[in-house]
Formats: structure tokens, sequence, C-alpha cells
């Protein structure tokens, strides 16, 4: 799952929040000082699949909006505490990346803070790869593998760059080596594609 925190009052931006998929969530912080968007953006939000909340700050102090969105930051690692979650920061604002260093530091937390919604790295891995390719793939295995095995791997490849990264997912999904082996040779095609 990929969460993006939009801080909203520093980057006045949702350009691509229409090309999420059902599987991400998009928290967009705002204040009185940043609490309107184009009918564009609005049409963006209408056709983005994404699950989409808002959070209106109180604000009256320096970085009010930061202290805020960093303190739901922590409520949703607590929360998805055992779920695989990449954590995105969309902001101009540098401060963010003390917070940053303190989770990778504290609790192994990966958090990307970036100056819009989609990057070209994201899009590339929501676009490379279809689901079909993939599966299609994926039915040369002996053993065949359940639907929900299937769209496990096909998440695991799209999202992650690099091929050990991508195997060392593949042996914590089915804790069998051999298994995650020959499902690694199969998908090692689609990883290539992303990079």
């Amino acid at each position: 799952m990929d969460i993006f925190l939009i801080d909203y009052e520093n980057t006045n931006s949702l350009n691509g929040i229409g090309d999420l998929s059902d599987e991400d969530r998009v928290i967009i912080f705002y204040s009185e000082k940043a609490d309107k968007i184009t009918f564009d953006i609005h049409l963006d939000i209408l056709s983005s699949k994404a699950k989409i909340e808002y959070k209106r700050v109180e604000v009256g102090g320096k970085n009010a909006l930061d202290f805020q969105l960093c303190s739901y930051l922590g409520y949703l690692i607590k929360l998805n505490e055992g779920i695989e979650t990449n954590y995105y920061i969309i902001s101009n604002d540098n401060g963010y990346s003390f917070m940053k260093t303190f989770w990778e530091k504290e609790a192994s937390i990966s958090i990307k803070i970036q100056k819009e919604l989609i990057n070209n790295a994201i899009t590339m891995q929501k676009q490379i790869a279809p689901d079909d390719e993939i599966s299609t793939a994926l039915q040369q295995l002996e053993n065949p593998l359940t639907e929900s095995e299937i769209e496990e791997i096909k998440k695991i490849v799209l999202k992650y760059k690099t091929a050990q990264t991508v195997n060392g997912n593949l042996n914590k999904l089915f804790k069998d080596s051999t298994r995650a082996g020959s499902v690694f040779k199969i998908v090692k095609p689609f990883i290539k594609k992303n990079k």
C-alpha cells in the first residue's frame, strides 16, 4: 500500500492524483491559507481510484501544518504496523528530512519526500509490466499459485526497483526459498523493465 501525505499549504498541487490506483491512499493536509482548488484538480480528484481524505489543520504558529502532518504520520505507522506500506510526503519543505531520518533509524520505515504527487519512478512502476503480462508469465509454474499469491507477487514486482529487494520480499511472502526462487526466475524480466 502507498500512502501519500500532502502538504497542500506548501505545494498547492495535486498533479497526478488521477493516476493513482485503488490501493493508494491520499491524505491532503490543508489550512485556511490553502483551501481552494481549480475545477481541473476537482475533476482529477473525482476520477482518482485512490482513497482520498482531507485534514483541515489549525494554523496560527510557524510550521503548524508540518507538525500535525508528522504526528499523523506517526499514527499511521503504528496503525499499519506489520503491513507492507510505502509512505510519501509531498512537499517542497526540506524540514521533513529530519523526521524521515528519525523513522528510518528508529523503525526502518521508508519515507520518501518528493515535490510532486507522482514522480517519474512511481509512474513508470505503475505503467510497466501490466497485470496480465505478469499473471500470464506466472502460469508457467509447475505448482499453481493462488489468486492472492499472484496479486501479492504483482504488487512486489511493480513496487520495488531492484532484483535483490524483489527476491527478499518473495522469500518473506513464501517462507520457502525454493518456491520463492522459482517465482523470482519468472518475474525477473519485469524487474529490469522498472529500472
